[in-house]
């Protein structure tokens, strides 16, 4: 079976186009898809190293402080 519908197989252009259409709505669908997982990680890597910095920007506050006071 062919990729698409030919006109020389006996299909109308109304099908043609139809087929034509919903496999470019559906790699368009899927190209989306990709985008939004890729950058759906890449926000939960930078969430992530986000909470690590501000732990361990507290954590060396509060050892300056304790030295501070000792």
């Amino acid at each position: 079976m062919p990729l698409y519908p030919r006109r020389s197989q006996g299909h109308s252009w109304v099908d043609i186009r139809k087929v034509f259409r919903e496999r470019v709505v559906a790699e368009i669908v899927l190209v989306a898809g990709r985008l939004v997982a890729e950058h759906a990680l890449v926000a939960v890597i930078a969430m992530v190293a986000l909470l690590v910095a501000r732990r361990h920007v507290v954590a060396v506050l509060v050892t300056e402080l304790v030295a501070w006071i000792v």
